[in-house]
């Protein structure tokens, strides 16, 4: 297998690559304001205590509202210029390679944890936190074709495994 492919900064694609990036985190901070949001309620219910109760509320779900898209927009706004660019990718059998004006990265695939298959593209995972996404549109049919084959093929559906001696 060898493809490469010329990829323009794409923002849209960038932000739903931190959305399931960030899902857990987001799912952690509205649990928490959901949880303020019930002690505010059992405070107003409470005699003497209904203004306090009615800020827990209203804190509460700001949180649990807000969370999501202000950790996005801060996350966005502290990427890298190098992340802002086009990039050229090339995978091989060997290896995943990525360059662009401000840098040049190779990974073995045994480097990545997993592979997330998404309508859009394919997220190649290092760790829970950080991924590599290889968008589909980017291909020709075929490409893409060749590319989930060549993940298909990993033992076990783990690319990690491809670094274990057969």
């Amino acid at each position: 297998m060898h493809i490469t492919i010329d990829l323009p900064y794409d923002e849209h694609l960038l932000r739903r690559t931190l959305r399931h990036l960030l899902r857990r985190s987001v799912l952690i901070y509205r649990i928490l304001g959901l949880s303020v949001a019930l002690v505010g309620a059992l405070l107003a219910l409470a005699d003497g205590t209904r203004e306090l109760g009615i800020v827990y509320i209203a804190a509460g779900f700001l949180v649990a509202v807000l969370s999501g898209p202000l950790l996005l927009r801060w996350v966005i706004r502290r990427q890298s210029p190098a992340l802002t660019a086009a990039v050229r990718m090339t995978f091989t059998d060997e290896h995943f390679s990525a360059s662009g004006p401000l840098f040049e990265a190779r990974y073995h695939w045994a480097i990545f944890s997993s592979i997330t298959d998404t309508p859009e593209a394919w997220l190649l995972m290092v760790g829970k936190f950080q991924a590599i996404t290889v968008p589909k549109a980017a291909m020709t049919a075929d490409q893409r074709q060749t590319f989930a084959a060549f993940l298909a093929r990993r033992p076990g559906g783990h690319p990690a495994a491809l670094a274990e001696p057969a």
